[in-house]
């Protein structure tokens, strides 16, 4: 894309700016360097606080004079060193190499992108003779510690302030606190002469240095009050091309000046506008501190808006998004330096620089960047990192017309939201990997509940244990990957109570997952469900999804399989009494002893539970669901026996398995959370009752 909505750099030349140009143009015949160009130098010095500029043709060629005028000054020597950043521009590099000092790059820190500043003094020596700080797209780097950490030490600070007009450090503006430094009016920054560059300083010395390198070495750059004595020193040189030093061509023209002259009046006004747009950005960015690092620092002179994902794929991702809705990036400057091919050789390991150079990018900030591009890039985060549902949400219930499913569905259609997406599994087998793909691709959900399962009692698990391993693990894994391939916001995985190890201590705590051997007669179904388990974790580690695990207790409710032998605990009971009654028997047999203790939890309860943790719920840990009391299977029966008006009595066949003896949970994290079951024991059991009457024609 081209034509952005909101690019990186815009164009800051005014129309009264160009009116001035053009006077300009129109009043004199002199245009190459000249008054104008010592004026915007005085103008620029007064600004910036410093006893002297020079004005250059670019930042770059200020980083050049720099360092060639620094070496001269203080006589270092080829190979000597100085300490640079792993991620500043290019050209803070090139003229170390080119003047024959030996670069030391030290690693990044996260606050102020400047030096590491725990390895910034390990890496100081007898060879170092500088440090050259970058105060990075606007932030100001710390040097007070550097400054702590140089000590006694005759080692120079030298500053780069290209994309950081203006920031300060303890009121006092960068670029004042070494012994020299550089700024850059290049077309994006914060004020602009299209190209050029300045050197400050309070160094009479340097300052000269600075003019002689600027122009050719050629002492009629130096001041008048100068030229007297170099002409009575130099003789037999005619003192028009008498060099004093070695130098460049970095003079820039009349008509770059007066552009200089015309924008630093507006210079104040444009750097609080940026900081302005930090701020807002930093206000919608606080939202998503799961997501992003985020920096703020007093003293800004923002230059750009910074995102550090915490997740590379994500960052991918979301840069992808910006760039799709028209809103330019690029990384921060240009990643890590030393995976540039001409910088292979001084290869070093540099963890922080790293991570920016695959974790963050950034996209552009000046007085253009207003209220409406600020509501956009809103919208746009709220819709890439947003996990709330909205009525309008694309919502994928897989396993629609199951017990939790259907109680689903029927609470989000309750609520108002308008675009379910279901699909029966004649539909849409979720077991084919390429048809849950096609589905992803064309539907889109944003939310996916995978409630879909293939679930039983324990016989059921005896009976077909390998089709319980196998149909879950495909329809989990389908899914679960679909989910990240095609950018769904959040999925809630259903895991199982069955999946705590047979010997948990009670109440079960989450973190006892995997601690233990599982349940004997339902480990095909436990070993799926904790893989699914397993799964939302890994891709939330490796790609930052959000995919978060509920473990209910056993459930219960209208809708359900009521199959005596395959169905759930309470629902096999209503059956079974309730076709007990209408024949007329005289007692009910149940597996097991009566004495092992369950808590069970109603669907419509699960489902309250299932909205909120999509709602207020991040964290890759499972979370137990359930109501905080178990009973006995004999008092379950006996209730269930009570609502369905069986007059028989119950007998236990103590020669097949009870299962687990107790099952019963902790459900302290989901109580801090704020959220508890609304339904008693009595009320849910009496509720699912009424609905297998009002159904029995269709079940039987």
């Amino acid at each position: 894309m081209e034509n952005f909505f909101w690019p990186l750099q815009e164009n800051i030349v005014t129309e009264e700016d160009k009116g001035e140009l053009i006077n300009f143009i129109n009043t004199t015949n002199r245009f190459t360097q000249f008054e104008k160009v010592k004026q915007f130098e005085e103008v620029y010095s007064k600004w910036q606080g410093c006893k002297y500029s020079v004005y250059v043709n670019s930042g770059s060629s200020a980083n050049l004079i720099l360092i060639n005028a620094l070496k001269e000054k203080y006589n270092w020597k080829d190979g000597d060193e100085i300490i640079v950043p792993a991620i500043t521009w290019i050209t803070n590099i090139s003229p170390v190499i080119q003047c024959g000092l030996k670069p030391v790059f030290v690693d990044v820190n996260f606050k102020d992108f400047s030096f590491d500043y725990e390895n910034l003094g390990k890496e100081i020596n007898e060879k170092t003779r500088a440090i050259f700080i970058t105060h990075l797209i606007g932030f100001p780097a710390d040097v007070k510690k550097i400054k702590e950490i140089i000590g006694n030490r005759d080692i120079k600070i030298m500053e780069d302030c290209c994309e950081s007009h203006g920031a300060t450090i303890e009121g006092i503006k960068i670029g004042n606190h070494g012994v020299a430094s550089t700024f850059s009016f290049y077309w994006g920054h914060h004020m602009t002469t299209v190209e050029g560059g300045m050197l400050c300083t309070d160094d009479e010395e340097l300052y000269h240095l600075f003019l002689l390198k600027r122009s050719h070495g050629l002492a009629r750059e130096l001041p008048k009050v100068l030229h007297e004595s170099y002409r009575k020193k130099y003789p037999e040189i005619d003192f028009e091309f008498l060099f004093l030093t070695d130098g460049y061509n970095f003079r820039n023209t009349e008509f770059n000046a007066v552009l200089g002259l015309a924008q630093i009046k507006k210079l104040d006004n444009y750097i609080q506008i940026r900081n302005d747009n930090y701020k807002k950005f930093l206000d919608i960015c606080k939202r998503y501190k799961e997501e992003l690092l985020l920096t703020d620092n007093p003293g800004i002179s923002s230059f750009s808006l910074p995102f550090i994902l915490k997740n590379s794929y994500r960052k991918k991702e979301f840069q992808k998004k910006l760039t799709e809705e028209g809103i330019q990036t690029r990384p921060i400057i240009s990643g890590n330096l030393l995976k540039q091919p001409f910088l292979e050789k001084y290869q070093k390991d540099l963890p922080n620089a790293e991570y920016l150079h695959h974790n963050a990018f950034y996209i552009g900030n000046n007085q253009f960047v207003k209220g409406e591009r600020l509501g956009k890039l809103e919208k746009v985060m709220e819709d890439f990192f947003g996990d709330k549902m909205h009525k309008s949400s694309r919502i994928y219930i897989s396993g629609h017309n199951g017990l939790l499913g259907t109680a689903l569905k029927n609470l989000l259609q309750k609520e108002g939201y308008e675009n379910l997406l279901t699909r029966t599994h004649e539909e849409l087998d979720l077991r084919n990997q390429n048809k849950v793909e096609e589905f992803f691709q064309k539907e889109k959900p944003e939310f996916v509940f995978l409630t879909a399962a293939k679930v039983g009692g324990i016989q059921a698990n005896i009976t077909y244990p390998a089709e319980f391993i196998y149909d879950n693990i495909q329809i989990q894994n389908n899914v679960i990957n679909a989910a990240w391939k095609y950018g769904v916001k959040k999925l809630l995985f259903l895991g199982s109570a069955c999946i705590y190890p047979t010997e948990s201590p009670q109440p079960i705590k989450e973190e006892y997952l995997m601690t233990g051997k599982f349940e004997p007669t339902n480990e095909p179904y436990a070993i799926a469900k904790t893989a699914g388990i397993g799964m939302c974790q890994a891709y939330n580690r490796q790609y930052g999804t959000k995919f978060i695990v509920a473990i209910p207790a056993n459930l219960f409710g209208p809708n359900d399989n009521f199959d005596k032998q395959n169905s759930h605990l309470v629902s096999a009971l209503i059956r079974k009494f309730h076709e007990a009654k209408m024949k007329g028997e005289e007692e009910v047999i149940l597996w097991g002893s009566g004495r092992p203790k369950r808590e069970i939890l109603f669907s419509e309860d699960l489902a309250e539970a299932c909205v909120f943790l999509m709602n207020n719920y991040n964290s890759s840990e499972v979370i137990n669901v359930g109501n905080g009391e178990d009973y006995p299977v004999r008092e379950i029966a006996e209730v269930v026996k009570e609502i369905v008006g069986f007059e028989g009595r119950i007998v236990f066949d103590s020669t097949k398995p009870d299962g687990m003896m107790q099952r019963k949970f902790d459900i302290t994290r989901m109580e801090n959370l704020g959220w508890g079951p609304k339904t008693s024991l009595k009320e849910g059991i009496r509720r699912t009752y009424d609905w297998l009457q009002n159904n029995l024609e269709r079940l039987s």
